[in-house]
């Protein structure tokens, strides 16, 4: 009974989370950008890391810099800022100034010793994606899970880790209890991509299939769930799709090629990388 208790809680605390988040978001907004403390310009940075387009990287990233600038120890906005560093240096050119100042602001958190499970997080993906640090980053995951159980994105971000580490099952259990957790979650075509990948991985592409269009739904502009997308299409034999897909992918991120795949599109390990390559070649991917 205990344990139920328990689970209804922690359902409760992630299902309202996003909406209280929001509703700060939208309070922030209403300020004056001549008033905006710390906590606002974080709350603004954050929402335009939601985005996930180049100009709202950008646009996160200079609210995110003031607010750090007010607050240099402010854990939360260098956990986003990693954040936002890690997307634009894997699906905005691969500069590797993006990469240095996301593993900074990764070291920042770390440096800070927070107990916020979204700052643990985006640090953790940071030091996985960017410098397969991912011991440490599972560390920092498990972390925030003990602190923040309801914690939506520390599962999705556990979910990722793993994929990259090749253990497809374990990141389904994550991914899925995310979607559980927040399925309203602005950030809900994370885990719906990465539950895709999972059971992809598992041979269920049908299944799969629903959740890369969830994940596409969520955010149309996702470049992995593009790509997990054309992966389910492909091996369902539905080729014509999947090169449109193709097509969608390298329109959002034009320099997308079988060179950078590996790097920058977090599931391949767990997926397989060389038949990734083989299905994507055979709709359009360029070498």
């Amino acid at each position: 009974m205990f344990d139920l208790q328990d689970q209804i809680t922690a359902g409760v605390v992630a299902a309202i989370e996003p909406s209280a988040r929001q509703a700060e978001i939208e309070r922030a907004k209403r300020k004056r950008p001549d008033n905006l403390d710390a906590y606002d310009l974080y709350l603004r940075g954050l929402e335009q890391s939601y985005t996930y387009t180049p100009a709202g990287r950008s646009a996160g990233l200079i609210l995110l810099e003031a607010a750090i600038a007010l607050d240099p120890n402010y854990a939360e906005a260098h956990g986003v800022a990693a954040y936002c560093l890690q997307q634009r240096y894997l699906w905005g050119g691969q500069a590797p100034a993006d990469r240095e100042a996301a593993l900074a602001h990764a070291e920042a958190v770390a440096a800070a010793r927070t107990d916020d499970a979204t700052a643990l997080a985006f640090a953790a993906l940071a030091l996985s994606a960017l410098a397969g640090r991912h011991d440490a980053a599972l560390v920092m995951v498990d972390r925030a899970l003990e602190q923040t159980p309801s914690s939506a994105v520390a599962h999705t971000t556990t979910a990722l880790i793993h994929m990259m580490l090749g253990r497809p099952d374990t990141s389904e259990f994550h991914a899925g209890r995310s979607l559980r957790l927040s399925p309203f979650d602005p950030l809900r075509h994370v885990p719906e991509t990465t539950l895709a990948a999972a059971k992809l991985a598992a041979g269920a592409c049908e299944a799969a299939l629903v959740c890369a269009r969830r994940a596409l739904e969520a955010n149309p502009v996702f470049a992995p769930g593009l790509t997990t997308l054309a992966l389910c299409l492909v091996r369902l034999g539905r080729i014509e799709e999947a090169r449109a897909m193709v097509g969608r992918l390298i329109g959002i991120a034009p320099d997308t090629r079988v060179a950078t795949l590996q790097e920058r599109y977090l599931s391949a390990n767990g997926l397989g990388f060389d038949r990734i390559v083989a299905d994507l070649r055979v709709v359009g991917l360029p070498e």
